[in-house]
């Protein structure tokens, strides 16, 4: 049978030679993974990401690429939330947004 979001088989097994655009090819060509959006290396093994494009958190096990908050130091790579903000920026509870700090406020409601 022919292989879901494949380009081009092979005519000697019919395994998989190209995928279909935003697609990779597992090792074996027996499948196409679908790309995970914003990942610059996809693992040919699982269908996961092992890079994401510069900005993003590769999450913990590969499966997404999350998004930058801006005026965020350290991003988790369990959720893409902020664990600390950069200088003179607070966090928010939610962990997903960093807001500027008011000038000679010595409380932040966040």
């Amino acid at each position: 049978p022919p292989i879901d979001n494949c380009a081009t088989h092979s005519t000697a097994d019919g395994s998989c030679s190209f995928c279909d655009a935003d697609h990779t090819l597992k090792d074996n060509g027996c499948w196409c993974y679908p790309d995970v959006a914003s990942c610059q290396t996809m693992d040919n093994t699982d269908g996961t990401c092992a890079a994401c494009q510069q900005t993003y958190t590769l999450k913990d096990d590969g499966t997404e690429c999350l998004p930058p908050i801006d005026n965020c130091a350290t991003h988790s790579t369990a959720d893409g939330s902020c664990s600390f903000c950069d200088a003179d920026h607070t966090l928010k509870d939610d962990g997903f947004w960093c807001y500027p700090d008011v000038a000679s406020c010595q409380t932040m409601d966040n």
